[in-house]
């Protein structure tokens, strides 16, 4: 059987040499249905002491759990969750993060589609999707990774465990445009 894992990451910036992960949301194909969340705050023993840039931990357990799985599915990870999470691992020092099969709703809807855009939102809003994705704006990250605001670091999460639920629903939607999806991987 061929494990599926769909991963949201949160980050404190685009770019992994000045951001940190604060959480990744994610449901296994072992566990259909159940939405996950590990967050930064709770493995990082230094965050309410205010050392929150120090993401080891988390980015440790986000690799284990790539690893045990044979496809991503991740909006926008090809560019974005999957390079920001191998650059965060080479920070830290642990073993890299190999390649990894998967499947990108962004990639496919540019690719396979015409939208207006290809952002999640846009693209479960066309689709009729009924779960939505929660808005945020810079201040509740600010809050969270500055003061360690635990409100703010609950509302990210709830945003990332929403992206989700959306995500898995776009994810029926796309997966007819997969040309192959077997022990191998997937493609375009």
């Amino acid at each position: 059987m061929i494990d599926t894992l769909v991963l949201d990451l949160e980050t404190t910036d685009l770019e992994a040499d000045r951001g940190v992960i604060l959480c990744c949301s994610y449901e296994s194909s072992k566990e259909p249905g159940v939405v996950r969340t590990l967050r930064q705050d709770r493995m990082n023993a230094g965050w309410a002491k205010g050392d929150r840039g120090n993401d080891k931990a988390l980015v440790k357990a986000i690799c284990k759990l790539v690893r045990e799985h044979d496809i991503v599915v991740a909006h926008n990870g090809t560019r974005f969750d999957l390079p920001m999470l191998r650059t965060r691992a080479l920070r830290w020092h642990l073993t890299p993060l190999r390649e990894v099969k998967t499947i990108d709703p962004c990639s496919i809807a540019w690719r396979k589609f015409k939208l207006r855009s290809n952002r999640l939102g846009s693209i479960a809003d066309y689709l009729g999707i009924k779960d939505k994705k929660t808005p945020l704006d810079m201040s509740t990250w600010a809050a969270a990774t500055l003061r360690g605001d635990k409100k703010a670091m609950n509302l990210i999460v709830k945003h990332c465990e929403a992206d989700i639920r959306v995500l898995s629903a776009v994810l029926k939607f796309v997966k007819p445009f997969v040309r192959v999806m077997d022990e191998k991987g997937s493609a375009l």
